[in-house]
């Protein structure tokens, strides 16, 4: 028997989403799902197809979620899953030649694209590393900004008790002349 597949409202009570967020996470990350739940076929009269949801898009999307609840824009999110080879559909991987069959052009072009790939990944990996450096300074300031708004909260409470003191003050010795 195939695979579970979920109806849109089953998938997104187990995601802990709404339906109208796991649409929009559909359409962002697309790429990432399969076909059924990223690009649904249209029904033959021109209206949009069902999306239909897998255990494995429920992980991609889980993850795509905890991801955007860490700070991160859709697009970063995106990317630091293809980064990390999650969820990509199955695609047919061209076939390479070996080095004896390829010729000096296609080993040279296979070092250049490794090449590039390192440093896409060493990219990557900095850039998560400022993104989690950013989030912990972003924490810092939260925090001292909850500790200053709390300071301004106390003196303005002492500001309001003296303000009272002095109103109060000034009524008794009003009375006490008279006035």
């Amino acid at each position: 028997m195939g695979e579970e597949l979920l109806k849109p409202a089953a998938a997104a009570e187990r995601l802990g989403l709404r339906p109208s967020t796991l649409r929009v996470y559909s359409a962002r990350f697309a790429e990432l799902l399969s076909e059924s739940a990223g690009n649904p076929k249209p029904f033959p009269e021109g209206k949009a197809g069902h999306r239909l949801y897998t255990s494995r898009d429920l992980t991609v999307l889980g993850k795509a979620k905890e991801l955007l609840e860490q700070g991160l824009t859709y697009d970063q999110a995106l990317e630091e899953m293809r980064a990390a080879g999650l969820g990509l559909r199955a695609r047919p991987r061209p076939s390479v030649a070996s080095a004896s069959e390829a010729g000096p052009l296609s080993t040279a072009s296979t070092e250049a694209l490794l090449k590039a790939v390192e440093s896409w990944r060493a990219l990557a990996e900095e850039r998560g590393l400022e993104n989690a450096m950013l989030r912990q300074r972003i924490e810092a300031l939260e925090k001292e900004l909850d500790s200053e708004m709390e300071e301004l909260r106390e003196r303005l409470l002492r500001l309001e008790d003296w303000a009272r003191t002095r109103a109060d003050s000034r009524g008794r010795l009003g009375n006490i002349l008279g006035r």
